[in-house]
């Protein structure tokens, strides 16, 4: 994990980025690694530049549902806005010209838009249902004005490292880990982190070609 650690953190990734993407590979279900590794072993060996495989792997069902779920599940990203006119919401009065701080994370786990599981990690829930990632409540990277403009480079490079990592390590969870908690109480524009001292060890040795 820590090689890991090290080859996300040298290609720019935020401190607070790399356990939500890690994550990625365990959430829940001790099926999915295998599930995703053949997914994407045939497109790894297809590709013939990093371009290629990018490309690729947004065709990749599960793997972008897994993407998108983490997304739903970790972001807490905001923005800031100005009410133009006075608004009366949920009982409280906004007067003209507030500045108010939206909190996207209210919209990401509202079970009126994802389920009444939307407090639970489902790494198929944008497996079964597309057009949630199309909704007005998907909103990881922010909205408007301040929707963060990298948002598409930021998944081919996400979706290539899990690609790469899956079909060339083996990737155990070590006995007693398991997937560490999101912080929630600790202020964040990106992603949450994971819940102090919820370690989560895993075996990494190259697999044998």
């Amino acid at each position: 994990m820590k090689h890991l650690e090290e080859a996300m953190n040298g290609k720019g990734f935020l401190q607070t980025d790399v356990p939500a993407v890690l994550s990625l590979i365990y959430w829940g279900d001790p099926n999915l690694l295998i599930a995703l590794t053949e997914e994407v072993q045939p497109v790894v060996e297809a590709s013939s530049c990093p371009g290629d495989l990018a490309a690729s792997l947004r065709q990749c069902l599960k793997l972008n549902s897994v993407y998108q779920e983490t997304l739903r599940f970790t972001a807490s990203t905001g923005s800031a806005r100005e009410a133009q006119t006075e608004q009366l919401l949920g009982g409280k009065k906004i007067r003209a010209h507030t500045d108010l701080i939206i909190i996207y994370r209210e919209m990401l786990i509202d079970s009126d838009i994802f389920g009444r599981d939307s407090d639970k990690f489902a790494w198929h829930r944008f497996l079964n249902n597309n057009e949630l990632s199309k909704g007005p409540g998907f909103e990881p990277f922010g909205g408007g004005v301040g929707q963060c403009p990298d948002r598409f480079l930021a998944q081919s490079e996400i979706l290539s490292l899990i690609a790469l990592a899956v079909t060339r390590f083996n990737l155990e969870v070590d006995i007693g880990s398991s997937v560490p908690n999101p912080d929630t109480k600790t202020p964040s524009l990106g992603m949450m982190g994971p819940v102090s001292g919820q370690d989560m060890l895993v075996r990494v040795t190259p697999k044998v070609s």
